[in-house]
Parts: structure tokens; C-alpha cells; sequence
């Protein structure tokens, strides 16, 4: 597979029902900390996403996501609202970052189409980067 294609794979199973049902089983506090909660997943060497739940075996990677409502100063460690702790290095790591931050945009409202188009594959990587490089150039610098 290609970066890209991972990238893509990594965004739709971020976006996907059953990444859902477990975020909302999720508390927020607890474990992940204040003001977050977080996501358990398991990563292929590749970097792509084979599993998000809580089953312990299955797990080399958290995505702690912070809830824009309770989060302060001290609890926003990344300006996209989301930290990832992981035994993966690399490109992996790179791939998996890539499709959080992303993941995290398309929670917002405005931005949710454009990613909607590139997860469904009429948009390419470089018109994505092209596309957000006007609203998000500090975020699109990371993801090239």
C-alpha cells in the first residue's frame, strides 16, 4: 500500500461506527487524564490501523484526544488537541500521526467535506495538502 492509501485507510477507521461506539464508552478523566479521553489501537508495522477497543493484548498505540471544553492551557500538549503514545517508530508513526491530525479536523464541521472527498478518493493527497495549506499551514507543514 501506498502512504497515501494508508493514510486514507487510517482516516476511515478513525471516522468509522465502531471507532465511535467505543470513544462514547469511553470516560473522560480516568486513565487517559484530565480533560481527555483516549483510544487503545493496535498498528501493523506498515502503520496502518488494525484495531481501536480496549482489549489490552491488542494493543501498541493511545490516541489521547482532549475535550475542547474542559481543556486549559496545561492539558493542550499538541495545538491539534490530540497525543499519541506509542512503541511504533518511524514511518509508522508518521502515518498513524498523519491520519489523527486529520481525523481530528474532520471533527469540525466546516472542514469535513474535503476529507469526506479524500477518504472517498476523489481527492489526492497533494490537492488535500493544497487544499488546507490556506487555513492550516503550521498543520500542513506536518503532514508533508
Amino acid at each position: 500500500m501506498t502512504k497515501e492509501e494508508i493514510i486514507r485507510d487510517n482516516l476511515k477507521a478513525m471516522s468509522s461506527p465502531s471507532t465511535r461506539e467505543v470513544a462514547l464508552a469511553e470516560s473522560v478523566g480516568g486513565n487517559a487524564g484530565m480533560a481527555c479521553y483516549a483510544l487503545n489501537m493496535e498498528i501493523s508495522p506498515e502503520g496502518r490501523i488494525l484495531y481501536v477497543g480496549n482489549a489490552p493484548e491488542r494493543t501498541n498505540a493511545m490516541v489521547r484526544i482532549f475535550v475542547p471544553a474542559f481543556s486549559t492551557k496545561i492539558t493542550r500538549l499538541h495545538e491539534m488537541g490530540v497525543e499519541i503514545r506509542s512503541d511504533l517508530e518511524g514511518e509508522s508513526e508518521k502515518l498513524l500521526t498523519r491520519a489523527v491530525w486529520l481525523w481530528n479536523l474532520h471533527r469540525e464541521e466546516n472542514e469535513r467535506e474535503i476529507l469526506e472527498r479524500f477518504m472517498g478518493g476523489t481527492l489526492d493527497w497533494g490537492s488535500l495538502l493544497e487544499i488546507l495549506r490556506a487555513k492550516y499551514p503550521g498543520l500542513v507543514q506536518e503532514l508533508e
